[in-house]
């Protein structure tokens, strides 16, 4: 059985669709919701002479269904079995994922269509290496712990981490290696009415047009592998991509060395 998919507007209903699709001799419907039709293009037996039919309706599915179609094999009773899923497009099927045409821009880090948008094609982002910002994990944060609190023009934030930390049961008075896992979150990432460590390099950023907080910050930057691409500088999509069999490319880079989208899955443990 060979099926296309049509849409229902959101100011239509779907009677008024199936009866649209009458007038076209479509008469025969899979499934049908307030959002989608699926219509039965024809139901052929799979044999060599019915080769036309079939390539016929696959043709007449796919112009209807905009380049998607969904087939299923029909057991002795004639009922449906599981769905085979085709697309004519750069489109997973399955996923219902769309894909863009390659271009070369794509696979440049320094063009702003391929460049990674996080780390802007540079393959590594700024940020805090809090190793910097607590040297001493043996001190605690009454002794000083978060170092850039210790300033006289950050006093008011160690005054604010003392105060907050007490109304939240956090000790002051432990080695910062000794504070629980939670507590140091805390600190770090800030809780009720205290801001935390990270808010307040997220303030200073938006000062950083100052030269001495531009300096400030310098004395605490880490510069880290992006986390969106892994340090391969390109886009999601650039990293889909492969030319050639597996051969080819074992031949232009050790599989190791290779970088694929952070997020993706193979099933293959190489690629």
């Amino acid at each position: 059985m060979i099926t296309f998919s049509v849409g229902v507007p959101e100011r239509m209903s779907k009677e008024t669709i199936q009866a649209e699709l009458a007038k076209q001799g479509y008469t025969r419907v899979h499934t049908a919701t307030d959002e989608r039709i699926e219509v039965i293009q024809d139901r052929v037996r799979l044999a060599t002479d019915r080769r036309d039919r079939i390539v016929e309706a696959l043709e007449t599915a796919l112009r209807h269904g905009r380049g998607r179609i969904a087939v299923y094999p029909l057991d002795d009773d004639r009922q449906p079995e599981a769905t085979w899923k085709f697309s004519s497009e750069l489109h997973c099927a399955d996923c219902d994922i769309p894909y863009s045409d390659p271009t070369p821009s794509l696979f440049s880090f320094n063009s702003p269509v391929g460049a990674c948008e996080t780390c802007r094609g540079f393959g590594r982002t700024m940020g805090i290496d809090y190793r910097l910002v607590i040297p001493d994990a043996n001190k605690s944060l009454a002794m000083g712990a978060i170092k850039p609190f210790q300033t006289k023009s950050n006093a008011s934030a160690q005054r604010d981490l003392m105060r907050y930390a007490k109304a939240e049961g956090v000790a002051t008075d432990v080695a910062w290696v000794d504070l629980p896992e939670a507590h140091k979150r805390w600190v770090i990432d800030g809780g009720g009415r205290w801001y935390g460590v990270a808010a307040y390099f997220d303030w200073l950023e938006s000062k950083s047009y100052k030269m001495h907080v531009r300096v400030l910050l310098s004395k605490y930057r880490s510069y880290d592998t992006c986390t969106d691409c892994g340090g391969a500088r390109l886009k999601p999509d650039a990293l889909l991509w492969r030319v050639g069999e597996f051969d080819d490319t074992d031949r232009a880079i050790d599989r190791a060395q290779r970088f694929r989208p952070v997020a993706a899955g193979y099933r293959r443990p190489h690629f």
